[in-house]
């Protein structure tokens, strides 16, 4: 069983940008409702995703959604964020606690518990959600550097560039309401 601590309610405010398409951005700034990423392959668990960098955010949605690509730009407080780039020691062994309780769950030895491999974060993502479903209330945020690459021929590995993405797990720390950037703002 994994033991978490309780997170600091931290005040700080980053400026974050949802990379998406027209319709969702117009259908999230008039309800206010953001949709949250439940995919297999949520390498941060499920949750609402944002790049700190607008670039970044374009980039993912002009990938997913072509010419119909919109960034949202908002306000999130870092509240109870877990950061495994901050914490290392004590993230690695909630991180290492939660598999070990998934594996558990799945009547697996620690040592049976598949790994990631390539774009495949499908055990990335079981493990965050086993973390946020025993650490529930005291993480609302997660803050995570990201190293992308990408595959080409021959098996060469090509690095892209490397980014920080936030996955709110709580909406309430989304402080401020959604904007579409123009064209010119995203220049």
């Amino acid at each position: 069983m994994v033991l978490v601590h309780e997170l600091p309610d931290s005040q700080i405010v980053v400026d974050a940008f949802h990379g998406t398409n027209l319709a969702a951005a117009h259908a999230i700034r008039g309800t206010r409702q953001w949709c949250r990423s439940t995919g297999p392959s949520e390498w941060l668990g499920y949750g609402v995703y944002f790049f700190l960098d607008r670039t970044m955010a374009l980039q993912w949605a002009q990938r997913h959604h072509n010419r119909k690509a919109a960034v949202l730009y908002t306000r999130v407080r870092l509240s109870r964020c877990f950061d495994p780039d901050e914490e290392r020691a004590q993230c690695r062994e909630l991180l290492k606690g939660a598999r070990d309780e998934l594996a558990r769950c799945c009547g697996l030895s620690s040592t049976e518990v598949p790994v990631d491999i390539g774009d495949d974060r499908r055990l990335s993502c079981a493990v965050f959600n086993k973390l946020f479903e025993i650490a529930r209330p005291h993480i609302q945020t997660v803050r995570a550097f990201c190293r992308e690459s990408l595959r080409g021929a021959f098996g060469l590995v090509f690095d892209c560039e490397d980014h920080v993405q936030l996955n709110v797990i709580d909406e309430s720390c989304i402080i401020s309401d959604p904007e579409l950037l123009t064209e010119e703002q995203l220049r």
